[in-house]
């Protein structure tokens, strides 16, 4: 129970608000042909769930959770994926990484597409935060096929989870 608790807490600090200067990226604008970054705004509803660690993922102290959401906005749809995570007591460092397969409509586009995160922090400096969550290059599917992108997660005092995701299709 104490390292669900863990793996719950890593999961809900590391997904802490961080600042658009901290996240967007922009893509070059200009003549006709050049590439332009779109933004897509809504909400999704994650749910979290504690799963069964492989025998040497316990030896090695590794949490396995799944993700299961629903986005809503102007990418819509749903995701499945793991997250591994895990702390070390002596420093207060935690980590997670997670692949989810979304499966949504995407500027009138449907298909599907991988996201993989990657974040870390230390338990006694919140600020320390770095989450990325990205695109996996080529995973794009349907009219999905080509996406890039990054997606940023934003929760308010209350909780509630909203995106921004910073993408481009051809």
């Amino acid at each position: 129970m104490k390292v669900l608790l863990r793996i719950l807490v890593i999961a809900t600090v590391i997904a802490a608000p961080i600042t658009d200067s901290q996240t967007r990226s922009q893509a070059p604008q200009g003549a006709t042909g050049e590439k332009y970054m779109k933004h897509a705004n809504g909400s999704f509803e994650p749910k979290i769930a504690p799963a069964e660690s492989s025998a040497i993922g316990k030896e090695g102290g590794i949490g396995r959770m799944t993700i299961d959401k629903l986005i809503s906005g102007d990418l819509a749809g749903t995701t499945k994926g793991e997250m591994l995570t895990t702390t070390t007591e002596s420093t207060g460092a935690m980590v997670y990484v997670a692949l989810e397969t979304v499966t949504a409509t995407l500027d009138g586009r449907s298909g599907t597409f991988v996201f993989m995160h990657n974040a870390t922090m230390t338990k006694t400096d919140p600020k320390s935060q770095s989450l990325h969550i990205t695109v996996v290059p080529g995973s794009g599917t349907g009219g999905l096929t080509g996406l890039s992108g990054t997606f940023i997660i934003h929760i308010d005092a209350q909780g509630k989870h909203t995106y921004t995701f910073d993408y481009e299709l051809p």
